[in-house]
Parts: structure tokens; C-alpha cells; sequence
């Protein structure tokens, strides 16, 4: 099917906010083909092309001063035009929900910090390598089965979003010492086994969706404030006594018959938030009382406040 451009259509949706020396356009739905097609590329330093129908992103390499590029679902196939010489001022990267089967050409992005990646149809963690500025990698919704290739990222990165792939080992994750933020969330895991050890300073583990069938492995996190293990097949919580920074525990949809599962995390004397509905001992009249007994400082059980 053939797409006629409007060029007026283009030029009144184009909105600049301006900045002392940064501009701003938006061209979010707008039916753009190409971003050859946008104007004024010298000086845009940030561009919204949401909802387009860019299959490419040549063009690219005109945009002298972009840092930041946000373009969300598109249909766009590959990386390659960020190998011009100007990749190297672009620090955050958007290409969530389009049609990208490998991750490659960025070596020229030495200056990203965030790279999005959401729902594309990448198989495999590769061509990371030479991202030494890198702080966010979103890889979820993608059809990544092993965590892999990441140690190129040591020195940076701080997040890490892997949630509703494939993966069924914890693994590759040794060198990322420095990681405050993993999401493991609606993969197939069914142990978490020693493959966070390293993880010393992670302050927020999600892993819930999985086929866990206990909490060992998590013993060395100590400061970790937020823990999500909802939906899996926990009977018995153990090896959490060290979490003692907890903030927020999320163990819904388990299998935990016992209020005093809990006394495992009492180190924890500030929790604030616990969520352990549709567990079988929420069916204990008396639960809700119990469990706000142990744990004076919660402000939250559930969908009860205190």
C-alpha cells in the first residue's frame, strides 16, 4: 500500500520547546516513513517519532546534536545507521515494540546510558560491547532464552530488565557488582540457585511468574529493599535473613500455609509493605492481625493500611 506524505500535516504537528541551546520535536503519529523526511536536524537534540511507520533509521547520521531518540513502535529492522559518526552523542535510545531481530551496531554509541529494547524478536544478548556509559538495558518481552555477553558492562550498568522472555537459568550475571535493579519477572525459571551471589548491591529483585519452589540464593543481598516473588510455588520462606533493608516483600499467589513463614525476614524492622494474598493462610481470620504483630512498622498488608 502506498503512504502519501503531507507535508503541511507534518510541519503543524511539529512542536519545538526550546530550552537556552536544547530543542525538542515531536512528530509522534504523525505517518512518517523516513527521518530524512524531518526538518531542521542540526540542532534537534531530542525527537519523539512514536507511532510512525519508519522500517529504518537512515537519516540518522544528519542529526549532528541528537542525544536522545524515541522511536517507539515503528517497524524498524535493524540498527545499522547508528554506526554514523555522530552515535556517539546519543545518550538514551528508544526502539521499543518494532521488528528488530539483533543487536548490533552500536559500537559507535559509546556515550548511551539508556537503551530500550521492549517486545522486539531478539534471540540473544550480543553487541553490547563498547557501551561503557551504559546504566539501563530494557530487553523484555523478547525471545532471550540465556543471560549472556554483559560482562562489557561491568563498570556501568545499574538496571537490567529481562522480564517475559525465555530464560530458565540465572547466569551471566557475575560481573555486574554494581546493579541496583534486575527484573527477572514472567520468565521460566523454577530455582534461583547462585547466580546472584555477586549482586551485592541490588536494591530491587523481581522475580515473580516463575516456577520457584523456594527463596534459597538470595542470602548474600543485603541491601535489597524491594523483593517480588509473587505468583510461584513457595511453601516454605528460608535464607533471608539478611535481608534486614527490606522495605516492600511481595509473596502473593504462593503456597505458604504459616503466618510465622515470616519470622525469616523479622530481621527486617522496617518493612513498610507486605503483600501475601491468595496464599493459604490468608484464610486465617485472624492474618492480618498476626502478621501486623510481627512486623509493627507496616504501613500495608495487602490491600489493608495501617
Amino acid at each position: 500500500m502506498e503512504v502519501h506524505r503531507d507535508s503541511s500535516a507534518l510541519e503543524l504537528s511539529l512542536r519545538r520547546v526550546l530550552h537556552s541551546e536544547h530543542m525538542e520535536v515531536d512528530l509522534v503519529n504523525t505517518r512518517l516513513v523516513s527521518l530524512r523526511d524531518v526538518g531542521d536536524k542540526a540542532s534537534i537534540r531530542t525527537l519523539y517519532v512514536r507511532e510512525n511507520l519508519l522500517t529504518d533509521l537512515e537519516g540518522l547520521q544528519d542529526f549532528a546534536a541528537l542525544e536522545h531518540l524515541d522511536a517507539y513502535i515503528n517497524q524498524v529492522k535493524t540498527l545499522g545507521a547508528l554506526e554514523g559518526d555522530n552515535a556517539s552523542r546519543l545518550r538514551v535510545l528508544d526502539l521499543s515494540f518494532n521488528e528488530i531481530r539483533k543487536i548490533e551496531g552500536l559500537e559507535r554509541c559509546s556515550g548511551l546510558t539508556e537503551l530500550y529494547l521492549v517486545q522486539n524478536k531478539i534471540k540473544k544478548i550480543e553487541g553490547l560491547e563498547g557501551l561503557s556509559s551504559l546504566r539501563l538495558l530494557e530487553l523484555g518481552a523478547n525471545r532471550i532464552r540465556v543471560i549472556e555477553n554483559l560482562q562489557c558492562l561491568a563498570g556501568s550498568l545499574e538496571q537490567l530488565w529481562l522480564g517475559s522472555n525465555k530464560i530458565t537459568q540465572v547466569e551471566g550475571l557475575d560481573a555486574l557488582s554494581g546493579l541496583k535493579r534486575l527484573d527477572l519477572q514472567s520468565n521460566r525459571l523454577e530455582r534461583i540457585g547462585n547466580g546472584l551471589e555477586k549482586l551485592v548491591n541490588l536494591e530491587e529483585l523481581y522475580l515473580s511468574h516463575q516456577g520457584l519452589e523456594n527463596t534459597l540464593g538470595l542470602d548474600k543481598l543485603v541491601k535489597l529493599k524491594i523483593l517480588d516473588l509473587s505468583a510461584n510455588k513457595i511453601s516454605k520462606i528460608e535464607g533471608l535473613e539478611n535481608l534486614v533493608e527490606l522495605r516492600e516483600f511481595w509473596m502473593g499467589e504462593n503456597k505458604v500455609e504459616e503466618v510465622d513463614q515470616l519470622d525469616n525476614i523479622k530481621g527486617a524492622t522496617h518493612i513498610e509493605t507486605i503483600y501475601f494474598e491468595h496464599n493459604p493462610v490468608a484464610a486465617d481470620p485472624e492474618y492480618i492481625a498476626k502478621i501486623h504483630a510481627k512486623f509493627p512498622s507496616l504501613k500495608q498488608l495487602d490491600s489493608t493500611f495501617f
